[in-house]
């Protein structure tokens, strides 16, 4: 293999884009072997470690960066709180989403993970805003739109949820997980003919 940190990384990099995760931790952990205090190596081997189900792994590193104040990227900051959920530190996972949130507060992945997370707790009221906050940031982002209207049905707003679900199918007509949930709100109101 070659002696060049640089190429483990852009090779990491690009097999973690592929959905090859484990093949990418390996590539970057011989990067870094070579060149130990590369940034950018090691969050993107934090975030191939916690996409190859490897959360307790990532976290030292994780928390290595976050301790010298590295700001992480929004995809590295979900990813931490994967890792501290999948940790059993979910109120942790919470502080750091909040945090991020707060810093950026135009990233509409961000407000969906937050609100995926309190969903997660079954505090649909609080999860709402920031799964509304993700579509009005991101109309096309329709995991958020899913995941409002799931909250919608929870609430118990069905009329709402539809609405929602049908711009996201407008998005993506073919998503069998949106032609679901909108049957289900559809169903809801008594709007059998259309949930067919």
């Amino acid at each position: 293999s070659p002696k060049i940190p640089e190429g483990h990384a852009a090779l990491g990099s690009v097999l973690l884009s592929l959905g090859r995760p484990s093949e990418a931790a390996t590539e970057l952990k011989r990067g870094l072997a070579l060149k130990p205090g590369d940034t950018n190596m090691k969050m993107n081997l934090a975030l191939a470690d916690v996409r190859a189900g490897q959360s307790s792994a990532a976290l030292p590193l994780l928390k290595e960066l976050s301790a010298q104040g590295t700001a992480l990227p929004p995809e590295v900051e979900i990813a931490y709180a994967q890792a501290l959920t999948e940790g059993g530190q979910r109120p942790a996972a919470l502080e750091r989403l909040r945090a991020a949130v707060a810093a950026a507060p135009d990233n509409a992945t961000l407000h969906d993970a937050l609100g995926s997370l309190l969903a997660q707790e079954q505090d649909w009221a609080a999860a709402r805003p920031d799964f509304a906050r993700a579509v009005e940031l991101d109309p096309k982002l329709v995991a958020a739109r899913l995941h409002l209207a799931t909250v919608l049905m929870q609430l118990n707003q069905p009329a709402e949820a539809a609405a929602t679900l049908e711009a996201a199918h407008e998005e993506q007509p073919q998503d069998v997980a949106v032609l679901n949930e909108l049957a289900l709100a559809y169903s809801a109101q008594g709007s059998y003919d259309k949930a067919l």
